[in-house]
């Protein structure tokens, strides 16, 4: 494989060809229409098939929102002086030269100036991911094809790595090689002064079983030491070129995933919360003071009111942005399941342990974020656990004896008022002081009145894209109870509500009738009140649901779940939150 194939790559190959033009004369009102049909990021403005303008999506939401009028010609708002690019152009160096200018986007076109296509950051990261999958499989392909036995092993002589051609050499399977130290399976003295050396070796010869093999080693260095070791064993063969190969895929390779890495980090903006209320604003503001930071944030607020949003924003905006993301529930994880699920549990730690052991959550989180939904629910046993992981960065495995190092930010959620739960005893003061480093409580939907309409358009135009029902108005007396209403269920209530309007819209219009009965007959005054009897009437009927299924199945959890069609997790989790005690 040519070097060239890892970095040079065309413009054509990473284009989209799905591009939409629209001339200067288009209103507002059809450009709008027509990026919601067509779910456009963008369309290109040609005047006589030459470009004259591009606008995005984002442009369209702008000039709407200033209350430009929908029958204003698009050339008003469109970007002037577009700049195009040529399908054979350098892929790379197109994406460098897009960045420092500050482009987006970019039509692609012939010499004639005919558009083939446009490139977009998307289609560009994905140019690049394609063609980096393409190396990593040619690689393996190589590495199973080839005569050469090769094995990677760690420091102490641990194989961490083997192909199909060294299982053949040493006559064994693959899990009787998995982890197995090297010097088990070949005892001889020169291998053990190659991997015991500081330094490469090439063609040093040594004899097992009266077979006489060359072996090469190439250290990998990483953070000024060497960790591993590629080793490479043939019947007296020089393969160093094979190595010298496999030693510039490898660094290719690292180029190629940190130019695919700066080009594909999707920008996760603080402005996918919308507001305009005061307070919501100051707790934008305060969180994004604390993402670039490794505190811990405790984010309180009632259901509904975007926790999880906040906190995603808080980690997209994070140095950490790169690692992972862990959202856990607290109150939907059995307290006898609690450990494993945290910190994981090693083989044969319990009947029914999967054989090979299984990582827990602050395992899979390590170098990111974990979110720590409803902390309130943790059992007091479980909070004394987690204050220790919390403190120390490490944990030991269910039955295990080594303690596991992480580097995990935590970001925790509760709708519960904590402090009353530390003075009920309820909840570890120590804790609470661990995880409220920096505090941020989202205020309800019933003290963000300014918010309601607002957010209620942006819904709408949310769920005519998602359902294909466009719609063109909304009765004022819809919005007046909308307005009038106390929202128990905050943001996540408002946005279900105008889903169901909008999946039940007609001729592009919105019915009060569809609206649901207890917004129908709510008064600001009494809302509450009905809100929590409906609930009540509800809980009580699902409590019931569950006890006459538990005493059907002679209190089989495992039978009742799957009676009832949901995880067994679920039915704990219910049955606790209804006290239901079987």
């Amino acid at each position: 494989m040519d070097s060239s194939y890892l970095t040079k790559i065309k413009v054509s190959e990473a284009m989209s060809k799905e591009v939409v033009t629209i001339s200067p004369d288009t209103t507002i009102e059809k450009l709008n229409d027509l990026m919601l049909l067509q779910k456009q990021e963008e369309v290109i403005v040609v005047n006589e098939k030459k470009i004259v303008g591009i606008i995005t999506k984002n442009d369209l939401a702008k000039n709407l929102a200033r209350g430009i009028s929908r029958d204003t010609p698009v050339k008003y708002i469109m970007t002037p002086n577009v700049i195009c690019r040529k399908p054979e152009e350098d892929l790379l160096k197109v994406r460098e030269e897009m960045r420092k200018a500050g482009i987006g986007r970019a039509p692609v076109v012939d010499k004639d100036g005919n558009i083939l296509g446009i490139l977009t950051v998307k289609s560009i990261c994905d140019g690049f991911s394609d063609r980096l999958w393409n190396v990593v499989d040619y690689l393996q392909t190589i590495l199973n094809t080839i005569s050469e036995g090769v094995c990677i092993v760690n420091p102490e002589g641990k194989i961490m790595y083997w192909n199909r051609a060294l299982e053949s050499m040493l006559d064994a399977k693959g899990e009787n090689l998995k982890g197995r130290n090297i010097e088990e399976i070949i005892p001889e003295q020169t291998l053990k002064k190659i991997l015991s050396a500081k330094g490469d070796f090439e063609n040093a010869v040594f004899n097992v079983d009266k077979k006489t093999f060359a072996v090469n080693a190439i250290s990998f260095e990483f953070d000024g030491e060497h960790l591993n070791k590629v080793v490479t064993i043939k019947d007296l063969s020089n393969i160093s070129q094979l190595n010298q190969k496999l030693n510039e895929a490898n660094m290719r390779i690292n180029y190629l995933e940190e130019r695919v890495r700066e080009i594909s980090k999707e920008k996760y903006t603080f402005g996918n919360i919308f507001t305009s209320n005061k307070k919501m604003e100051r707790v934008i503001t305060l969180a994004q003071r604390v993402a670039p930071t490794h505190a811990t944030v405790l984010i309180q607020g009632e259901s509904g009111t975007g926790k999880e949003l906040l906190a995603n924003a808080i980690h997209e905006n994070s140095p950490r942005r790169n690692g992972p993301m862990i959202k856990v529930n607290c109150g939907a994880i059995p307290n006898n399941l609690c450990e494993s699920e945290f910190f994981g549990y090693e083989e044969g730690a319990f009947t029914g342990a999967q054989k090979t052991g299984k990582p827990g959550i602050f395992e899979v989180a390590d170098g990111g974020t974990l979110f720590l939904d409803e902390i309130g629910e943790l059992q007091l046993d479980m909070q004394a656990k987690l204050l220790r992981v919390l403190q120390d960065q490490s944990f030991i495995k269910v039955g295990g004896i080594k303690p596991v190092k992480v580097d995990v930010r935590i970001i925790a959620a509760t709708n519960k008022d904590l402090k009353k739960l530390v003075e009920e005893g309820k909840f570890r003061e120590d804790l609470f002081y661990r995880i409220n480093v920096v505090a941020i409580e989202i205020p309800p939907l019933r003290e963000r009145p300014e918010d309601i309409i607002p957010l209620t358009n942006k819904f709408i135009k949310e769920f005519t894209r998602t359902h294909n029902k466009p719609i063109k108005n909304i009765d004022s007396e819809i919005l007046k109870i909308l307005e009038e209403y106390h929202w128990p269920g905050n943001v996540r209530e408002l946005k279900n509500i105008i889903e169901r309007l909008v999946v039940f819209s007609q001729n592009s219009k919105i019915y009060k009738e569809y609206l649901p009965e207890h917004l129908l007959n709510s008064k600001k005054a009494n809302c509450k009140k009905d809100q929590k009897d409906l609930e009540g009437m509800i809980n009580e009927i699902e409590r019931q649901t569950i006890i006459r299924t538990l005493e059907k199945y002679s209190y089989n959890k495992a039978k009742a779940a799957r009676a009832l069609n949901i995880p067994r997790t679920t039915l704990y989790y219910r049955m606790k939150a209804l006290k239901i005690d079987y």
